[in-house]
C-alpha cells in the first residue's frame, strides 16, 4: 500500500525503483516460482550492510540467514506462523484466484517486513557506537559527575548498549549509572560470556556490565511476538540443526521475550511482585530481569505487544534502576 511505500522510501532513500519492484511482485503475486527468488534478491539489496560501516556484531553485519534459504519454505514458516497468530487475509487471497503460490506471497510480504528490521537493527548498533558513544565520552570526562540512565525500547535498546560498549574503560566511576531494555530487539544471549552453543564464543556485549555504575534491567513479555516469534525465525543461520520450534526460538530468542540468558545467577521477578513486595530492594548492579508480561500485554498481530510499554509500572522500574526513588 501506498503509505508503506512512502515510509520505506524515507527508510532506503537510494532504493526507489527496488521498493517498486517489490510492491509490484506482492501485488500481482506470480505463479513463477522464480519470481519468489527474485522477490527475495531485491529484499538483499535493502538489507546489505552499507559501506564503511563498523562490524558492531556478527550478526547484524551480513545478510539475514532467512535470505540464504529456499524462499518457498522461508515464505511457508512465515505464513504459518502469521496463521497461528491469527492473522487474517482478505478473501482475494484464495487459491482460485491466485493460484498455489497465492498465498506464500503473505509469508513473502512478511519476509520484506523482518529484512527492514534487520537493517534498522544494523543502523541502531552504528548510530549506538558511533553516534550517542561519544557523547557519552565527553560527559564521562566531565569533572562535575553528571549520572546518565539509559532507556531503550525495541532496537533503541540495542542502541543504547551498544553506545555502553564503545566507552572507554575508566578507572573512575561510569557517567552511565543504570540501563534499562524494554522489549529490547536483539539477541537474549548478547551479553553472556559464553555462549551455550558448541563451537561459539561470548555474546557480543560480553563485559559491558563493567562500563555501568547501576543495574542493567531487562523487562519482557511473553505477549511479545515481534521478538518472540519472528525474530527468532529471521536470524537463525541457514543449515541451523536444532530440532524443533521451542529449540530454535531459543537459540535465536530475544531479549524482549525472556530476558538475559546465559548468564549465570540473574536474579529476576514479575513486574506483579515488584509491586507488591514493599520491602524489595533493587539491585545496585550486575544484571535484573523482569517479567512484564502482565502489563505488557495488549496488541494485535504481527507483533503482539511489542509497543505496549507506557504504563505505570514500566516508569517505576526506570526510576527504581536509577536511584531516583
Amino acid at each position: 500500500d501506498e503509505e508503506t511505500r512512502t515510509a520505506l522510501a524515507s527508510t532506503f532513500p537510494d532504493q526507489a525503483d527496488t521498493i517498486d519492484r517489490l510492491a509490484r511482485l506482492l501485488n500481482e503475486r506470480p505463479q513463477d516460482p522464480a519470481q519468489l527468488e527474485v522477490f527475495f534478491e531485491l529484499i538483499g539489496t535493502l538489507a546489505a550492510p552499507a559501506e564503511g560501516q563498523p562490524d558492531v556484531h556478527s550478526e547484524a553485519s551480513m545478510l539475514p540467514a532467512m535470505l540464504t534459504e529456499d524462499p518457498k519454505i522461508v515464505c511457508q514458516e512465515f505464513l504459518t506462523n502469521l496463521e497461528d497468530l491469527g492473522v487474517g487475509y482478505p478473501e482475494e487471497d484464495n487459491t482460485a484466484t491466485f493460484g498455489p503460490l497465492g498465498r506464500l506471497w503473505n509469508g513473502a510480504r512478511e519476509a520484506l517486513r523482518q529484512a527492514t528490521y534487520f537493517q534498522m537493527k544494523q543502523r541502531a548498533g552504528h548510530v549506538g557506537q558511533t553516534g550517542l558513544a561519544p557523547i557519552l565520552t565527553e560527559i564521562q570526562r566531565d569533572p562535575h559527575g553528571v549520572r546518565i540512565h539509559l532507556v531503550g525500547h525495541s532496537f533503541g535498546a540495542r542502541l543504547v548498549s551498544f553506545a555502553v560498549k564503545a566507552l572507554p574503560d575508566s578507572d573512575s566511576n561510569s557517567c552511565v549509572k543504570s540501563v534499562t531494555l524494554l522489549q529490547a530487539a536483539f539477541s537474549h544471549f548478547a551479553f553472556a560470556d559464553s555462549l551455550p552453543f558448541p563451537g561459539e564464543g561470548g555474546g557480543a556485549l560480553a563485559g559491558v556490565q563493567s562500563k555501568v555504575g547501576g543495574p542493567l534491567t531487562a523487562c519482557f513479555s511473553e505477549h511479545d511476538d515481534a521478538v518472540g516469534t519472528f525474530y527468532p525465525i529471521a536470524s537463525r543461520l541457514s543449515g541451523d540443526d536444532t530440532s524443533g520450534l521451542s529449540e530454535r526460538l531459543y537459540r535465536w530468542g530475544a531479549l524482549g521475550h525472556d530476558g538475559f540468558q546465559g548468564i549465570d545467577g540473574v536474579p529476576g521477578l514479575s513486574i506483579e511482585s515488584l509491586g507488591a513486595n514493599s520491602n524489595f530492594r533493587y539491585p545496585t548492579e550486575g544484571y535484573f530481569n523482569i517479567d512484564a508480561s502482565a502489563v505488557v500485554s495488549l496488541g494485535g498481530p504481527p507483533s503482539g505487544a511489542h509497543s505496549d510499554i507506557c504504563h505505570p509500572e514500566l516508569a517505576w522500574v526506570v526510576l527504581k534502576a536509577g536511584q531516583i526513588i
